[in-house]
């Protein structure tokens, strides 16, 4: 035995522990803290991510009312697991005007990004959207961005199942504003 592996030893023993008895490669065998390593193993969270097809264009007027966004397919969540979180992510590749005139979202508006289980459930908010934000410049195209949801839906997003996602109550300040290339991914959290 080498002096690291009495001092090992000397450790676990310290803390009351006895140390696992080492017969194969791995360091794991039958007896001492194997099934706690086998505990502690049983508990790793996982996490996972499912996306929508790429829609090619969303459109915002100047009439308040639910866009329709991409909807997302899971399929794989094992049986028997504890969910941790799910939220959603948005991602579009470009802002469009084609007003005329700078255009952005409507202020004084409430829109958020929101995410329902396609045949039965409620909307529920994913994605906080700020208004006054999707600023572009009159005739112009923007870079797009990825909105990260500070919400955890895990309540209605909670089992294998298609989801529908809407953009609620989103207006532009002038017709149109385009959101290009739009597409939702959810991202789940489990432990076993």
């Amino acid at each position: 035995m080498t002096l690291f592996e009495r001092r090992g030893r000397q450790i676990l023993s310290d803390l009351g522990t006895r140390p696992a008895d080492v017969t194969d490669p791995s360091g794991v065998s039958s007896g001492g803290d194997s099934e706690a390593i086998q505990t502690s193993l049983g508990r790793l969270r996982t996490t996972q991510r499912w996306k929508s097809d790429v829609q090619a264009i969303v459109t915002l007027t100047t009439t308040a009312g639910d866009k329709s966004l991409p909807s997302v397919t899971i399929a794989g969540i094992p049986a028997g697991v504890t969910l941790i979180k799910v939220e959603a992510i948005m991602l579009f590749r470009a802002i469009e005007d084609t007003s005329g005139s700078a255009n952005e979202i409507e202020a004084g508006c409430t829109p958020a990004v929101q995410v329902k289980e396609t045949s039965a459930g409620t909307y529920t908010d994913a994605i906080t959207v700020i208004d006054a934000t999707l600023v572009v410049g009159a005739s112009k195209v923007a870079n797009g961005s990825v909105w990260f949801g500070n919400i955890d839906v895990k309540a209605e997003v909670n089992e294998d199942d298609t989801y529908a996602f809407q953009f609620d109550q989103a207006d532009a300040v002038g017709n149109n504003l385009l959101l290009r290339d739009v597409q939702i991914i959810l991202e789940v959290t489990w432990q076993v």
